[in-house]
């Protein structure tokens, strides 16, 4: 057991009634799973049906699981910096509600996402092309969104955890001149091991091979290579995704199948000061073959602990 590291965080994608949730929860304590995160659709759960969170989180004390993260819904506009002044307002409403949910639950974190700075075509909403946005003016609107966010939740006790994604927005190097500006334990990282990849340079990488949905966030769909961003991010990191690709898709797949250090993550995840969840992000599409007994193994083999 690595007892240097967190417990790992499962995916919670549970739906139905009690009977139903019960059963899933159910299903996690069995395989010898301790902690959860919740996915988008049930924080709007939580939102939308006055009681569900306390339904979910009573379910799963029953099960003896922990409803230790939640991810905050993040489209374009519902994320961190969407570059339209009089629709930034709207990502302070969403994010109040995930991080209200969160606290309901009991949850330590909320992960969140900062928005494309570009906006083309079909990516953004109603497929209305907006203007580029430059990182300070960036910068400008994350901060005035989290100088309301952040005394909230401090209030609900609960940290914001803001993700790399593989956009200009959400670089380690960016992301940190957002963070000096704060001091703040309410305000920190969740560290992506795939999107990290994508924008990470090796051996016979060619950027122009990344996804062309990844590239349209770049200026001339050009991605510029990033240094370690695990390295980048480290002092701050609070949460992470776990998941491993090929370097060039968002493919979230098992720790194995792709090209992750595993090895060099673990050991420098052992050494994150701040570091207090991890959690998985594979996608059950990706492993409706493979058993959750298998899936957990992975990770295990990875050098993470239940």
């Amino acid at each position: 057991m690595n007892s240097k590291l967190p417990l790992l965080s499962w995916g919670a994608p549970v739906s139905g009634d009690r009977a139903c949730i019960s059963a899933h929860l159910n299903q996690f304590a069995e395989a010898g799973i301790h902690r959860l995160n919740l996915d988008v659709a049930n924080v709007r759960r939580c939102w939308e049906e006055p009681g569900f969170g306390t339904l979910l989180r009573k379910c799963a004390e029953k099960a003896g699981l922990d409803i230790f993260d939640v991810h905050a819904p993040h489209g374009s506009i519902e994320s961190l910096g969407y570059p339209v002044k009089e629709d930034e307002m709207f990502a302070v409403d969403s994010i109040k509600k995930s991080i209200a949910a969160a606290s309901e639950l009991g949850a330590r974190t909320v992960t969140v996402h900062t928005s494309r700075t570009l906006l083309t075509g079909e990516r953004a909403p109603g497929g209305v092309e907006y203007p580029s946005v430059d990182l300070p003016r960036a910068k400008s609107c994350i901060c005035r969104q989290l100088d309301i966010l952040l005394p909230y939740a401090e209030k609900m006790q609960v940290v914001i955890a803001v993700e790399n994604l593989f956009l200009p927005s959400s670089t380690g190097d960016f992301l940190n001149t957002v963070i000096k500006e704060y001091d703040s334990a309410y305000l920190g990282y969740c560290y992506d091991s795939g999107h990290a990849l994508l924008l990470e340079d090796f051996p016979g990488k060619n950027f122009e091979d990344i996804a062309g949905w990844i590239r349209c966030g770049w200026e001339n769909d050009c991605v510029i290579p990033q240094g370690s961003q695990l390295d980048a991010m480290l002092e701050n990191i609070i949460t992470c995704h776990l998941h491993d690709n090929n370097g060039i898709g968002d493919l979230h797949v098992l720790p194995g199948l792709g090209i992750a250090d595993w090895k060099n993550i673990v050991k420098k995840l052992e050494t994150a000061p701040r570091l207090i969840s991890i959690q998985s992000e594979i996608k059950a599409y990706d492993t409706a073959e493979v058993s959750l007994e298998e899936q957990l193994d992975s990770f295990k083999q990875a050098g993470f602990t239940l």
